[in-house]
């Protein structure tokens, strides 16, 4: 993942999980002693955060790229991608713990609808997302990180499902929800997003990257492409994913893991489990059969 963040804070990955569409970290933030410091951070990817219960934080204070105003950070907070973030706290403790899920840009956005330009209507929900269903849905994460039970993985996957689903939710509660589009894309446009996914399949892919070729808005590319194919963007774009892999795995000149963050995966496992649940077989297994053949 494509993550910055200012030199004065030093970032600690203490636990990582990964699902489809989705990383799962447990983080320990350093930051230099000081009488007032503000911290900077911007991410490619939908992220959203939870200050663990053991950290020791004074109030915080937030604000995204652009705004001049400054609210009152809360426990959980969310980031949408390529959106930096302000955070200034007077006396900053030597440390803090969170809890941090990064979405797979293209199967939040179909999964959620929230595509287009963070405007400021939308960048000031971002501060109010912390339901008690989100807010709990983050405490399992966080419980499921620490000590992995049985079928960690598939714990993982629903409970990232659902906090899009109430992400969603939270957004359109605050805007019209848009009525489904009848319309269709010319194979021309298919075409093209055909070519883009061969050359582009790699981490941080939206569904904007995909409308660009086509001269489309992300909207209006979402809504239209499974009347036009049967099936939805992120479908497609594993299907292609797989697709390549196969080709790579045949191939024999890339390790496994080489093939996994060539293809945009943010970890091997996170490629083992959508191969499997694409073809039936691990790629070590299909690498090994292909090689017999």
């Amino acid at each position: 993942m494509a993550f910055t963040i200012s030199p004065n804070c030093q970032q600690n990955v203490i636990a990582q999980a990964v699902a489809p569409g989705i990383t799962v970290q447990l983080e320990e933030y350093l930051l230099e002693p000081s009488d007032g410091l503000e911290v900077y951070n911007y991410s490619s990817e939908h992220t959203l955060s939870l200050a663990l219960p053991d950290s020791c934080r004074p109030p915080c204070w937030t604000r995204f790229e652009g705004d001049r105003q400054y609210l009152r950070q809360r426990d959980l907070q969310y980031d949408p991608p390529e959106v930096g973030r302000h955070t200034y706290a007077s006396k900053p403790p030597p440390a803090s713990r969170w809890t941090s899920c990064y979405f797979d840009p293209l199967i939040f956005e179909e999964r959620t609808g929230l595509t287009g330009e963070w405007e400021n209507d939308r960048l000031q929900a971002c501060h109010t997302i912390d339901g008690p269903m989100m807010l709990e849905a983050m405490r399992q994460l966080s419980r499921e990180l620490t000590a992995p039970g049985f079928a960690s993985t598939i714990a993982i996957e629903s409970l990232a499902n659902l906090m899009m689903v109430e992400i969603a939710r939270h957004f359109q509660s605050r805007a019209a929800i848009e009525p489904p589009s009848t319309g269709r894309l010319s194979q021309r446009n298919v075409k093209r997003i055909e070519e883009y996914l061969r050359d582009n399949s790699g981490r941080g892919l939206t569904i904007q990257h995909l409308a660009n070729p086509c001269g489309l808005n992300a909207d209006h590319l979402r809504r239209t492409f499974r009347c036009t194919t049967g099936q939805s963007l992120g479908s497609y774009v594993e299907q292609v994913k797989i697709s390549k892999a196969k080709a790579m795995l045949a191939e024999r000149n890339m390790t496994i893991k080489q093939i996994a963050y060539q293809l945009g995966f943010a970890a091997p496992s996170g490629f083992c489990v959508a191969f499997r649940r694409a073809t039936g077989e691990t790629p070590k297994t299909y690498q090994l059969r292909s090689y017999q053949q």
